[in-house]
């Protein structure tokens, strides 16, 4: 499938504007456009080196005229939402595509490595083995080292949200 004019939510968060970074870069035919958060100072330096490239739209999720409104002047071909719940089971128990019908891919992200934000797991690790490198000696705080993790980069997780758009089965799960 061809897009020709995609829509991010979350545009300003760390996947949505590594998305938008690889679709400028990689698919300059596509029109990006972006919804940040309405009414609040948006954080865009994470749109750094694609601002010039992306259409920016405030708009608050929860408002349906005000989704409306940005659905109506963007015409999207395609949505990807990366504005959704920190809460992963919330996604599950309200799983809004099936009481509307949507053609929805859903995606299981695993732990990705993102240099965008300090706050993960991943990044945190990553960057604690860094610093003991730079200066030579340190310790790495750490949970549970028996655990299992698979650990991605982020700019490959902003390429596999293209490709299952244009690739996978609507309706299906993927991890």
């Amino acid at each position: 499938m061809e897009f020709k004019n995609v829509l991010i939510t979350g545009i300003g968060g760390s996947a949505g504007s590594y998305l938008a970074e690889y679709i400028v870069e990689n698919h300059p035919e596509v029109e990006v456009s972006g919804i940040v958060r309405w009414h609040t100072e948006p954080s865009l330096k994470n749109l750094t080196d694609c601002i010039d490239d992306v259409n920016i739209h405030e708009c608050d999720l929860q408002d349906f005229s005000s989704i409306l409104r940005v659905l109506q002047e963007v015409k999207p071909d395609c949505i990807f939402h990366l504005a959704s719940h920190a809460k992963q089971r919330e996604g599950f128990v309200n799983a809004y595509y099936k009481s509307w019908g949507l053609n929805v891919i859903r995606t299981r992200t695993f732990g990705y490595i993102n240099p965008r934000r300090k706050d993960i797991f991943s990044t945190s690790f990553a960057t604690q083995i860094a610093k003991i490198e730079k200066e030579g000696s340190g310790i790495i705080k750490h949970g549970n080292l028996d655990s299992v993790r698979t650990l991605i980069d982020v700019r490959d997780v902003a390429k596999s949200y293209w490709e299952s758009m244009k690739y996978c089965k609507v309706g299906e799960v993927y991890n």
